[in-house]
């Protein structure tokens, strides 16, 4: 079983970065002030057990030029969950959009715009304006109509602002708002008409539109506080308008069902006449809103009724002295979650997971969720990505989301990756919610559904030593990964795709060994991923800068690249395999070296004194061989002069202390890894 570990940072250390040049690195004695502790293990099985170890060198990060199509000073993207922010089109096309803003310019943000002609993106990315003509933010897109294109933003004021245009790529667009219905303050004043956070699907002519109500305190519609409703629209091509029926509220809701709605916690898909609307929290009730008739009628899907949405009796259920155990709340819903429709009109959803904690008792107030139950991020537990189809069965009492009752009975969960992997994930302990990143250690999925295959992308922090480092005392990158599934979300077992990161993006050099070098990616995070598969092909952007925390939306000091790449869809998993990692063959920058190795043994296994290792060579060949431990320290190394056919190396472990290791092999043209365990 996979073991997730916690890294403490004991001494702090700083690196500058120049660029991408800068090689981030560690004296052995500062690696061995490194204190492993174990962590919160969920019995999950992990995707991969390939237990193979990448070798002791260091990785610089080259970003590709081609995969920049944007950038911003506004790193922060969402609260929670991601909206739709790509469109596709039959002919191969694409649009992207993001929040943009210049150095220190809040009051200039808008959408950042750039379109994919089939070939390659036509906006430089130093070039690109906003869309409106007006302050903006959380920007949403799709296609609509025979060609065109509609982004909607919100001016975080009075309005949606609306722009659209009857063909993609080109053209003026033309500007517009959608007012929400009037609210008033807790003293009868004030109007509002602002609508916040939107989101968008469509289906041809069809507009799906889903936003909230004002968010200040007091502002009530229908007796609820950032009521979340559904617009429908109808576009016009001839004259290039849209009209807007009367909104609906959400689950048609009402106060005893929900007295508020959170910002970003919703999303919304369309495919053909299906429209399903996913709105999820960790203290309220989990529900799908779906409609198979375009958005006439909709029915409502109980996903996960959170007991936090009821009046239980903390005093008498819970004793606040005892922290929260297996046998008590384990697991619930974080914020961050996704939607998509299959070709058969099904939902499927991925979601974050939270792990419970007891917080304390404060007498003076009984708010749950602050007082007794602590929900904030603790990474010494091993969150999870949770999928769910329709096919499956609802989530259904208290222990529903634990995630060894979630394997017992066949869901597939997603965790840390071991990308070293010598079966274990390490990572630091870091204040991961402070820095504005909402989600867990895992988290924003993205999905979409393409006949038998549903794919998956999603963000998650990377484990050491690929951890990079910043003017941070403590650093936490984060990396893009897919997953693929061709069974309609059955089993997950194609492997692994690291997105962000690979022999296309970046490449390996050598700093000697020295020092210990930790491996630099950028930070990557904020996945969004097509609704669709157009020409076999899949389109998925993402953010990434060099640090490892998130800028909030008022701060526009640091710069943030847009990345993007067009990628055939039945490649997740296979292309930038992490397995490759583990074999170490990423070395090769022009693409995955001719492994001329083949089936290292070692015996005996565990071993005390002397070492046997069997390898078989395709060629005559000079070879370093090199056993490291698990701080990424090599313990032992030497040339070897290996034979075409099978070899036969001695080995003395008489002077190493028993523990686990990695014993390397590698020449020019390939390299094998194994565990060792001496004893």
């Amino acid at each position: 079983m996979k073991k997730v570990y916690l890294l403490f940072m004991m001494v702090s250390f700083t690196v500058a970065l120049f660029a991408q040049s800068a090689h981030p690195t560690m004296t052995m004695q500062q690696a061995k002030n490194i204190k492993i502790t174990e962590a919160y293990n969920p019995k999950v099985t992990p995707i991969l057990k390939q237990t193979a170890a990448l070798p002791t060198q260091g990785m610089r990060g080259l970003v590709t030029p081609a995969n920049i199509i944007g950038t911003t000073y506004q790193e922060q993207q969402t609260n929670y969950n991601q909206r739709n922010k790509i469109a596709v089109f039959p002919d191969g096309t694409a649009s992207v959009v993001w929040m943009t803003a210049p150095r220190n310019g809040n009051s200039l943000r808008g959408t950042g715009y750039n379109y994919f002609d089939g070939s390659q993106w036509v906006n430089a990315s130093d070039d690109i304006q906003r869309i409106e003509n007006v302050r903006t933010g959380w920007p949403c897109m799709a296609s609509v109509g025979t060609n065109g294109e509609i982004v909607i933003a919100h001016n975080g004021d009075d309005a949606l602002v609306i722009n659209v245009r009857p063909q993609k790529g080109t053209g003026n667009w033309t500007q517009t708002t959608l007012a929400g219905p009037a609210v008033l303050d807790s003293n009868g004043a004030n109007p509002s008409t602002a609508l916040l956070w939107p989101d968008i699907a469509t289906n041809g002519n069809t507009i799906h539109l889903v936003a909230v109500t004002e968010s200040n305190d007091g502002y009530l519609y229908d007796g609820i506080n950032r009521c979340l409703l559904y617009y429908r629209g109808t576009y016009d091509e001839t004259n290039n308008t849209i009209t807007w029926e009367n909104p609906r509220k959400v689950f048609n809701a009402t106060p005893e069902m929900y007295t508020y709605f959170g910002a970003d916690c919703y999303t919304i898909a369309a495919k053909g006449n299906t429209v399903a609307i996913l709105y999820m929290t960790k203290s309220q009730v989990a529900r799908i809103w779906k409609s198979t008739d375009n958005g006439l009628n909709f029915n409502t899907i109980t996903l996960f009724d959170s007991p936090w949405a009821h009046d239980y009796d903390l005093y008498s259920e819970y004793d606040p002295s005892i922290e929260v155990d297996t046998n008590t709340i384990n697991f619930i819903p974080n914020e961050i979650s996704t939607i998509a429709i299959g070709d058969d009109g099904k939902v499927h959803v991925a979601f974050d997971l939270y792990r419970c904690k007891w917080g304390g008792w404060t007498p003076s107030s009984q708010n749950p969720m602050d007082t007794v139950i602590g929900w904030t991020y603790w990474p010494n537990w091993n969150y999870q990505i949770v999928y769910w189809n329709e096919d499956m069965p609802v989530f259904v009492g208290r222990t529903a989301l634990d995630v060894d009752t979630l394997a017992a009975n066949g869901y597939t969960t997603f965790g840390l990756l071991d990308l070293d992997g010598d079966d274990t994930a390490r990572y630091y302990d870091f204040d991961y919610y402070a820095d504005n990143i909402r989600g867990s250690i895992v988290s924003y999925p993205q999905i979409t559904v393409d006949g038998s295959n549903v794919y998956m992308v999603y963000c998650g922090m990377l484990e050491y030593p690929f951890l990079g480092t910043n003017n941070q005392s403590i650093p936490q990158l984060h990396g893009i990964f897919g997953v693929r599934s061709t069974d309609g979300g059955q089993s997950w077992n194609n492997g692994t795709s690291w997105l962000s990161f690979g022999k296309d993006i970046q490449y390996a050099e050598n700093w000697g060994t020295d020092s210990v070098g930790l491996v630099i990616d950028y930070d990557a995070i904020f996945p969004a991923m097509s609704k669709k598969v157009v020409n076999g092909k899949l389109v998925i952007d993402w953010m990434t800068d060099y640090f490892g925390d998130i800028v909030g939306s008022g701060v526009f000091t640091n710069m943030t690249w847009v990345m993007a790449r067009t990628i055939a869809a039945d490649s997740i998993g296979v292309y930038n395999n992490v397995e490759e990692i583990r074999q170490g063959l990423w070395i090769d920058p022009m693409g995955i070296a001719d492994n001329t190795l083949q089936g290292m043994k070692l015996y005996p296994n565990p071993a005390t004194d002397n070492l046997s290792v069997a390898i078989s060579s395709n060629e005559h060949a000079s070879a370093d061989l090199s056993i490291v431990n698990l701080m990424g320290q090599v313990v032992y190394s030497e040339n070897v002069a290996l034979n075409e056919g099978n070899n036969l190396l001695n080995v003395s472990v008489s002077n190493l202390t028993p523990g686990v290791y990695m014993i390397n092999i590698r020449t020019n043209k390939g390299t094998s890894t194994q565990k060792l365990i001496v004893k």
